[in-house]
């Protein structure tokens, strides 16, 4: 479930790390996150929104669920962006990239190489949850290809899509299947605001899975190295970790299973006790 903050974050201004990245992180997260947390567990079905499970541990074992061999999305998507990037740009043209969700940014590099061969000004604004991920992948970036600036915006996607710095046309990159993480309401709202951040001749670039058998599916998310299970359970770490909540993670256990009803993935922490 994903909440809109009642006001924006503040945030602070874009510091220069180097040269050609400058860096953008909220001042107000932690106490939404506490905020955030409260709400959500005082529901009959208790819920807490899908982007407090990056921080820096969730981020490092979502890139490993995208290694692994039940999760098809990762290596789907990169094979369409690998074949079909010089046709994305060429629709395109020369462009500032901006990527909700960057993560490391793996599927990224592929338009970026498009970029870089074809000499186009090369700028790319992240935005992502995860500051430590988000920097790290910038500096990965910076220095993987010298004519790349980068703008990283280090908070959720309402917030970033506000902060957005003026540019020339721009593609914002939606990738990963990650709409599915948010309701329908949600959905709507998202590209509202998506609506009415981007200008005349700008360009959406949306991932989205489609419908497949369970027995493909449900493995995606119950990968057999229990890297998901590690991951859904590291939400509970960090509210021990930054809330002190106590939680015993010995009591839960990880529940992923496709919902027919409403065709969604559904992932659930689920008590033994």
């Amino acid at each position: 479930m994903y909440e809109q903050p009642e006001q924006p974050v503040t945030m602070d201004p874009l510091h220069s790390v180097d040269g050609r990245l400058r860096l953008k992180i909220p001042v107000e997260m932690h106490s939404r996150f506490r905020e955030d947390v409260a709400a959500g567990l005082r529901h009959v079905q208790k819920a807490i929104p899908p982007k407090y499970f990056y921080d820096q541990q969730g981020s490092q074992l979502f890139e490993q669920i995208c290694q692994q061999p039940e999760y098809y999305l990762t290596r789907t998507e990169a094979a369409i962006l690998a074949e079909r990037a010089a046709d994305i740009l060429d629709e395109v043209g020369e462009c500032t990239l901006v990527e909700l969700g960057s993560g490391s940014a793996v599927k990224t590099r592929l338009l970026l190489d498009e970029c870089q061969r074809r000499r186009h000004h090369m700028r790319y604004v992240p935005i992502d949850i995860s500051a430590s991920m988000l920097e790290a992948t910038a500096r990965s970036l910076t220095a993987d290809y010298p004519h790349l600036y980068i703008d990283a915006l280090a908070t959720d996607y309402l917030n970033g899509l506000a902060a957005l710095p003026n540019s020339q046309v721009r593609l914002v990159l939606f990738l990963g299947s990650d709409l599915g993480n948010f309701t329908s309401g949600e959905q709507a709202q998202l590209f509202g605001h998506l609506a009415s951040s981007l200008q005349a001749g700008d360009h959406l670039l949306l991932g989205l899975d489609l419908r497949k058998p369970v027995d493909i599916l449900e493995p995606a998310y119950n990968d057999a190295a229990g890297v998901t299970a590690a991951f859904n359970l590291n939400l509970l770490q960090r509210l021990n970790r930054e809330l002190q909540a106590g939680f015993d993670l010995s009591t839960f256990s990880h529940l992923a299973f496709y919902n027919q009803r409403v065709h969604q993935i559904e992932m659930h922490l689920r008590s033994r006790r």
